[in-house]
């Protein structure tokens, strides 16, 4: 971590570093409390590369701007705790160092971590572009690292302890198998198909077009698995259906 005057983290002497971690968050969580909840979420995020735009999922109500400024103030306060960086390059966001990483992974316990989690997921999800947007390959390569922390969390949450179940969950693990499938990585692809394919059956049913489509999905990336090298198939992203191509071609079948 840098050093230098306006640093508070820097000027304690409370012996181990987490204590003195702990002692900063503290007065994070004090002074303002949407700076300590960032960096609870970022724990179940990538540390590399954090960003304001991967956020705005959170605020579809329209408040963009005013939830930019709100963003910018959280970071700047992080940064005076020297809890986070600023990336070198010219608006590439921030990071977080990996032991202060993993210190944050431990901030919370139960259901409350259970939240973060649920929340870093839905974020992460309902951020992945459909292939028809533009420069929609560059913004699938910044989300991997996120989708690949969300990931590890819900394949270790074999008894699904939390709890996801709602709308938005059950399409960010959907969309997260669209993700990997479109980078050719499609073990990992079927099993965020599996969950939530699971997740939708008992919410809205087989019948659902959009459990359906999810099946699809499902199916057409184990066809491709099972194909020969030589096969004539493209690549599984072209197998792909998504949004409203996706139901007519439920509906045509």
């Amino acid at each position: 971590m840098a050093s230098g005057a306006g640093r508070p983290l820097l000027d304690y002497d409370q012996g181990s570093i987490a204590t003195t971690w702990t002692v900063s968050f503290g007065q994070i969580e004090a002074k303002d409390g949407p700076a300590a909840s960032l960096l609870r979420l970022w724990a179940f995020l990538d540390n590399k590369h954090l960003w304001h735009g991967l956020l705005t999922v959170a605020g579809r109500d329209g408040s963009g701007k005013r939830n930019e400024v709100r963003f910018l103030e959280a970071v700047g306060l992080l940064l005076r705790y020297s809890m986070i960086e600023a990336n070198e390059d010219v608006g590439a966001g921030y990071s977080m160092h990996p032991v202060v990483h993993r210190w944050a992974s431990h901030l919370d316990e139960g259901s409350r971590k259970a939240d973060y989690a649920r929340l870093a997921l839905t974020v992460v999800g309902l951020s992945v572009p459909m292939s028809t947007e533009r420069d929609y390959w560059v913004l699938q390569q910044q989300l991997l690292p996120h989708g690949q922390r969300c990931a590890e969390w819900v394949q270790s949450d074999g008894t699904n302890s939390l709890g996801l179940a709602d709308e938005d969950q059950l399409e960010a693990l959907h969309n997260l198998g669209l993700l990997y499938a479109d980078q050719g990585r499609r073990a990992e692809a079927e099993a965020m198909y599996q969950r939530a394919l699971a997740g939708k059956e008992k919410a809205v049913g087989a019948d659902h077009p959009k459990t359906r489509l999810v099946l699809r999905n499902l199916k057409l990336l184990q066809e491709s698995i099972g194909e020969t090298t030589h096969s004539a198939l493209g690549p599984v992203a072209d197998l792909i259906t998504r949004g409203s191509r996706g139901r007519e071609a439920l509906e045509e079948g």
